[in-house]
């Protein structure tokens, strides 16, 4: 779906040309006033000459889109034309004004103005031609920009839920023979889980940012079913705070965190363990922790295993640029930490 044009974009042109006429009003006044023009006469050549050339360069940059959905041939005939037309109007323009304020000058100011104003109308379309077609150019780069990241996001989700649901069908499947009298508790969890993962606004937007709420309602799910299976092996500590649950995160990064949180640091491990989910503000940055008191692993397996954590700096680098931060604290015999900072922003 194509995205409005924001204001702020609309009023960009606008901007610019009201600060260039600005600009050139002072620069034509000195000018007068410099060639022996009291004040009053120097402001009002300076305006018989500034005005008609903003409005032409007004109406040169309304037509650029008009003229660039042409082929290229029908494009140079009409970006000449368009020339043409913005210097005749502007002379046009410059001799009904000169004819309103002072029609005495009208017969010696034709032959002294016609040349430059016609050279400086081609000038003016010429130079609104060339910075809409670079604002055109670079709007075209980000949506295709913003095409590509989106891309990329559906394929890092196409991975990421498969994999989840994979994982969570062999936990009901050790339930049912291990132990068959609660698996069908971890079967109404799934369902729940399911019916989560192709809700809104999963199905519309293809990764898109949801409120920490509904990842934590996923998580929570996912660790229940979890419990089923490893029984008091498992402790989970959540500590959430209340000003994190509407804030955005991509779905599936907790859960990934906690899922490989139990595969590879608290399965593995004879006792019990203790799995710790965190979420604070610091500042502008919301920081997202999960701990566990495993076996623990080298860095390098975690990456490699799974899904690993390169899946997960790679969508969190597609939302958040630059500004998404992964750190990893993992030792053997001690257990994994894996802390996430993220932006504080609330889901639009």
């Amino acid at each position: 779906m194509t995205k409005p044009i924001r204001r702020s974009e609309r009023l960009a042109g606008p901007a610019v040309l009201l600060l260039v006429s600005a600009l050139a009003l002072s620069v034509y006044a000195f000018a007068f006033r410099a060639a022996g023009f009291d004040w009053t006469n120097a402001l009002g050549a300076a305006l018989a000459h500034v005005l008609p050339g903003a409005i032409v360069a007004k109406l040169a940059w309304s037509i650029q889109p008009r003229i660039r959905l042409r082929t290229t041939a029908v494009l140079i005939l009409l970006h000449i034309a368009a020339a043409v037309g913005t210097a005749v109007t502007w002379l046009v323009l410059m001799l009904l004004v000169t004819w309103i304020a002072r029609p005495e000058i009208l017969a010696e100011v034709v032959p002294a103005a016609a040349p430059g104003t016609l050279l400086s109308g081609v000038i003016v379309y010429t130079i609104v031609m060339l910075v809409t077609d670079v604002i055109d150019r670079r709007r075209r780069s980000a949506v295709r920009d913003a095409a590509l990241a989106r891309a990329e996001l559906a394929a890092l989700r196409a991975k990421v839920e498969p994999h989840f649901l994979y994982n969570t069908l062999e936990t009901i499947s050790a339930l049912v023979t291990q132990k068959p009298e609660i698996a069908q508790d971890a079967i109404m969890h799934l369902g729940r889980m399911l019916r989560r993962v192709l809700d809104q606004p999963f199905v519309t937007e293809p990764d898109e940012l949801l409120p920490l709420r509904e990842e934590m309602t996923l998580v929570r799910d996912y660790l229940a079913i979890e419990r089923l299976r490893m029984g008091d092996r498992l402790r989970v500590i959540e500590s959430i705070c209340n000003d994190c649950d509407v804030l955005a995160v991509p779905p599936f990064i907790l859960q990934t965190l906690v899922e490989n949180a139990i595969i590879h640091g608290i399965s593995p491990c004879p006792g019990q363990c203790t799995l710790s989910v965190t979420a604070a503000r610091d500042g502008q940055q919301m920081v997202l922790v999960v701990t566990d008191d495993g076996v623990g692993t080298l860095e390098e397996r975690l990456e490699s295993g799974g899904l690993g954590l390169t899946l997960l700096r790679a969508r969190l680098q597609a939302h958040f640029p630059g500004s998404a931060l992964v750190d990893v604290v993992s030792e053997p015999g001690h257990g994994t930490s894996v802390r996430i900072s993220v932006p504080a922003m609330e889901v639009e």
